[in-house]
C-alpha cells in the first residue's frame, strides 16, 4: 500500500489501564494533541479499549505516518515515545523536543 503525504498524527496511549476511565492519561494525551497543534500538526486520540498491536495496526491501515505512545511511567518524566509506522522505527524524546524531533524525521 501506498502512503499518501499526510500530516495526521495519532497519540496512543500503551498503559494496561482502562484508558477511558484514566483521568490522569487523558489529561496528558490531550497535552501531547495540544503540542502538535500548537506546532502546526493535526492529531487525534485513540480512544478505542483495544491491545497496542490492534492500535498500531489500524494506524498502519489508515496510512498514518506517525504514532505517538504516551504511557504513565514515560509521560510523568516528560517522555513520549515517536513511532515512524514508515520506517518502522521508534524513539523516546522530551516534550519540548517533539515538534523537532517530527520536523526533522
Amino acid at each position: 500500500m501506498e502512503r499518501s503525504n499526510t500530516s495526521t498524527y495519532e497519540v496512543i496511549v500503551t498503559s494496561g489501564k482502562d484508558i477511558n476511565k484514566d483521568n490522569f492519561m487523558n489529561i496528558q494525551r490531550q497535552k501531547v494533541c495540544n503540542i502538535l497543534l500548537e506546532g502546526g500538526f493535526n492529531s487525534k486520540i485513540d480512544y478505542s479499549n483495544t491491545t497496542l498491536v490492534t492500535r498500531l495496526n489500524n494506524a498502519n491501515d489508515n496510512c498514518i505516518h506517525y504514532v505517538i505512545l504516551v504511557n504513565d511511567y514515560d509521560i510523568e518524566n516528560g517522555i513520549v515515545t515517536i513511532m515512524n509506522m514508515v520506517k518502522r522505527e521508534k524513539k523516546n524524546v522530551t516534550l519540548d523536543k517533539l515538534i523537532c524531533s517530527l520536523s526533522h524525521n
